[in-house]
């Protein structure tokens, strides 16, 4: 059996090739070390597995003073649990051998390109996370992305919004209380979280709460409508609870139209010249995704790659691409 991981900061992944098993398991590498253990819990889970292959993204994860010393970090953990393991680098090959870590640096949406090349030689691939968002346009079955995080950053195919753990004080200056009909400044306090925003109206459930909570407390709506009361350093009692609704709604919309804009700058782009008309989507925040494409001027064919995969595949894609990848290299002897 081949595994697939995608050891992210926040989240460590798993999957099979044929998608029969799958696994996210929160597991923020900044402040928590149980990553062996995580690894050691999957193995036992699959104790077929022969070969494993891996993406990463956990090494920016700022516990470790420079991304090097992440890569060395998971590799050592990785290969501490599995014997035969392959490292998928962002120029799409495998390597058993790190010996130039920066080849390795958040190689995961690499590998769900990838993967989705085999059904479109052109398309955007927009997968929205707990922490960020992909936009990757493919032409003429090439990658049309610059490949560092910090190039995509400029490029505009990385946006670091996501569905869950983004800072709700990071997303706007005010809002306004409905109640007093006057806008009140956000304070710049890590008080709430997107995954608040969208408990409370009703976008994700208790369940879909993966990620911890800013305060270490509960997951309830009740618990998400005390956390946002407090950006504007409130109790919930001072506020009405359509100004917390309110709120929520607000700064809900100021993410839709990030993304949004973040779509349509990629999708204008004059080299293009029309050539995208398919649109794959995906992640924990594929519910945000589909809002912000009805902003979208054109008309696109939109497939959720949970329509294609499943919904549990469709959570853990790069880990279930690189899985994949691996097996189809080995069968053709590409290693």
């Amino acid at each position: 059996m081949i595994l697939g991981l995608d050891i992210g900061g926040a989240n460590t992944k798993a999957s099979s090739p044929d998608g029969c098993y799958a696994r996210s398991v929160y597991l923020p590498l900044w402040k928590d070390s149980r990553l062996e253990d995580v690894l050691f819990k999957i193995k036992e889970d699959c104790p077929d597995v022969e070969k494993v292959a891996v993406v990463m993204t956990g090494e920016g994860a700022d516990n470790f003073l420079e991304k090097r010393l992440g890569v060395r970090y998971i590799k050592q953990k990785v290969e501490s649990v599995f014997d035969d393991v392959y490292y998928l680098s962002i120029d799409g090959t495998f390597e058993k051998d790190i010996t130039d870590e920066k080849k390795f640096f958040s190689a995961n949406w690499i590998a769900s390109v990838i993967k989705l090349m085999e059904l479109e030689e052109d398309f955007l691939f927009i997968d929205m996370g707990s922490t960020t968002t992909d936009i990757i346009p493919v032409i003429d079955g090439r990658i049309c992305s610059r490949k560092t995080d910090f190039e995509r950053l400029l490029d505009g195919t990385l946006i670091y919004i996501g569905a869950l753990r983004t800072d709700v004080s990071t997303m706007a200056e005010k809002v306004k209380i409905l109640s007093r009909d006057r806008y009140s400044p956000i304070a710049k306090e890590r008080y709430a979280q997107m995954a608040d925003v969208y408990n409370i109206l009703g976008s994700i459930k208790e369940k879909d709460y993966i990620c911890e909570t800013p305060d270490g407390k509960g997951r309830s709506i009740e618990d998400s409508k005390r956390r946002l009361a407090r950006i504007v350093c409130c109790d919930l009692e001072d506020l009405e609870d359509c100004d917390v609704v309110h709120i929520a709604d607000e700064i809900k919309m100021v993410e839709i139209n990030m993304l949004s804009d973040g779509i349509n700058k990629i999708l204008n782009k004059k080299e293009w010249d029309g050539r995208i008309e398919n649109i794959f989507i995906a992640g924990s925040g594929e519910f945000v995704v589909r809002e912000a494409l009805k902003r979208v001027k054109d008309l696109y064919n939109i497939t959720s790659l949970a329509e294609i995969f499943g919904d549990e595949i469709s959570s853990v894609f790069p880990a279930f691409s690189v899985g994949s990848l691996l097996e189809r290299s080995l069968k053709d002897n590409l290693i």
